[in-house]
């Protein structure tokens, strides 16, 4: 397989895989049969950090971009109009998790591409249009708290947690408890461009592959293989070290064994034109294999699963050796440094970028 690494965001590349654009720049890169282009900077966009969607939670879609094709349209003047989703983490950046629940923020995006190499006004518009709420097999709200426990559901074993009081810290002293499923959002596709068809979410936790339909209900799940699964002594522990909010001087997790390395799990996932298969990354080696250091950690597996069914059926598995660079922050003996990888895009079955 070949690879294009790249400092693209998730949007342009999108964008670029599906709107010719005319050549204005000198790099150029031919993969099979498509010419992709540099263009430079071209514009910027952002949410206002007081803008809040509609259960009143602040809007963040920084894990993933996805976008409805069939919304593409190129106005006379140069304006690209579209419909995007966009899927943030597992909640704030606080010291520590809660009960956020995971969802899509979806907006209507207007951009006009820049005639110089830089602006400064933003020309990409983010108009917030609505929020779909992520669920498990049976309705219930999944929650971005680290996972300290498993439920099995349809059966499928999955990371989650539980917790009293309501997953915030508030009503600790309360007999019962919730038990959710874990969910550390990082990539986002939609199947064969249409949020009518559904989506595909990857997560870090389990690492896991979770499969919703366009009102964001879990109808499927793909399990990570063994090998890739964190192990505590001999056993699967999904906790990625992140305790609770108000729960982190007692949170004690025990160094893992094997497996994906801690928040590096299937950072990077997307599907094939057709939506029949579905490739996931890990964002860095696994233990096994050296994840635990960052300048030890640049071979990752890649999954290949044929996702036409239910169950998915696991195809291949690749190796792919990160990118390095030298960091003069450190020693010798810890560089060069690995480039963790934090998105992919399918380009052709031999082809994603990076």
């Amino acid at each position: 397989m070949r690879f294009q690494t790249s400092i693209l965001s998730t949007l342009f590349l999108a964008l670029t895989a599906m709107v010719p654009m005319p050549v204005q720049a000198d790099e150029t890169v031919t993969i099979g049969d498509n010419e992709f282009v540099s263009y430079g900077l071209k514009g910027f966009g952002y949410v206002g950090a007081s803008a809040v969607d509609k259960y009143g939670d602040t809007i963040s879609f920084g894990s993933s971009v996805a976008l409805q094709k069939s919304s593409l349209s190129v106005a006379s003047d140069g304006t690209y109009t579209f419909t995007a989703y966009g899927l943030p983490d597992r909640g704030y950046n606080v010291d520590g998790t809660n009960n956020y629940i995971p969802r899509l923020q979806v907006f209507d995006i207007s951009f006009k591409p820049s005639d110089s190499d830089s602006s400064d006004t933003g020309n990409i518009k983010w108009s917030y249009k609505d929020t779909i709420l992520l669920t498990d097999f049976n309705g219930n709200n999944m929650t971005g708290l680290d996972s300290n426990d498993k439920v099995t559901m349809n059966g499928y074993k999955m990371p989650a947690a539980t917790f009293h009081g309501d997953g915030w810290g508030n009503d600790l002293d309360s007999s019962s408890t919730t038990t959710a499923i874990s969910l550390d959002a990082e990539g986002l596709a939609l199947i064969e461009g249409d949020i009518a068809n559904g989506f595909w979410v990857s997560d870090e936790y389990g690492p896991g592959l979770y499969k919703f339909n366009s009102d964001g209900k879990l109808v499927d799940y793909i399990k990570a293989p063994d090998a890739i699964l964190p192990h505590v002594d001999g056993k699967v522990t999904y906790s990625s070290g992140n305790p609770p909010s108000w729960d982190k001087d007692d949170w004690k997790v025990d160094d893992q064994d094997s497996g994906r390395d801690r928040n590096k799990g299937y950072e990077g996932m997307d599907l094939s034109s057709d939506g029949k298969t579905l490739y996931a990354l890990l964002q860095s080696a696994t233990d096994q294999e050296g994840g635990e250091k960052d300048y030890t950690d640049g071979t990752v597996r890649l999954m290949k699963y044929d996702v036409s069914s239910s169950p998915a059926k696991a195809v291949a598995e690749y190796v792919l050796e990160l990118p390095t660079y030298n960091d003069p922050a450190y020693d010798s003996d810890k560089n060069p440094r690995v480039a963790a990888q934090s998105e992919m895009r399918y380009i052709d079955m031999l082809t994603f970028g990076i």
